[in-house]
């Protein structure tokens, strides 16, 4: 599938780890008669991707914009890792230079991504475990509550 609407008007970051994308969908519903084969359409999609990853990184919407792509990807490339550099290269080659696939683009990030996941799920364990203590508590008040009703009325 092809998302046809990844910009920065439609992304929503919700904590510093966690990108959504809005309006997913729009434009098949809007323009569902827009002629171009499945692996055309994900190639836009994957350099769109890119350049919104170069307007995140430089913290500004023009950057990838393709009178300061070069000087955006310089900096790019100063100030983050060689990783994020090559996976913009991926992003932004030309589809006719190379037909870069989001497996392509997986198999770039895929190290990160596992760490990620993992830091992710080390995440939901610790409030797992915190929910469960905070349960506990409220039994153990329930418990302190009810002996207490019992031992103040003595008719019970």
């Amino acid at each position: 599938a092809a998302l046809r609407i990844v910009d920065p008007a439609h992304v929503l970051f919700t904590d510093p780890h966690t990108v959504r994308l809005s309006s997913i969908g729009v434009l098949d519903a809007a323009r569902p008669e827009r002629n171009l084969p499945l692996p055309a359409l994900q190639s836009e999609d994957l350099q769109a991707l890119g350049r919104l990853l170069v307007s995140v990184a430089c913290q500004n919407a023009g950057a990838a914009a393709p009178t300061s792509l070069r000087r955006s990807l310089s900096f790019v490339h100063a100030s983050y890792s060689a990783d994020l550099s090559r996976l913009l290269m991926l992003l932004l080659s030309p589809p006719e230079a190379a037909h870069a696939s989001v497996h392509d683009a997986v198999a770039l990030v895929s190290g990160r991504l596992m760490t990620r996941l993992a830091q992710g799920a080390g995440y939901a364990d610790a409030l797992r475990t915190e929910l469960s203590k905070e349960q506990e508590n409220g039994r153990l008040l329930r418990l302190v509550l009810k002996l207490g009703l019992a031992t103040s009325r003595p008719s019970l």
